[in-house]
């Protein structure tokens, strides 16, 4: 199995996002949609219970 290291960025000195994954052509457009990351959220935490304030911060 091929896997690649990659680095993208928001904007132009905007925060930097380093990633792993097997298949680049798949990856890189899921960045720009952020519906992907509702529907894990959604599945995994359906009350978008604020996970950090379990972790005493």
């Amino acid at each position: 199995m091929t896997g690649y290291a990659y680095m993208t960025a928001s904007q132009k000195r905007g925060t930097i996002y380093i990633g792993v994954t097997n298949d680049l052509g798949r990856r890189v457009p899921e960045h720009k949609s952020r519906q992907w990351k509702i529907e894990l959220i959604e599945r995994a935490n359906p009350e978008w219970f604020e996970l950090f304030r379990g972790t005493g911060w």
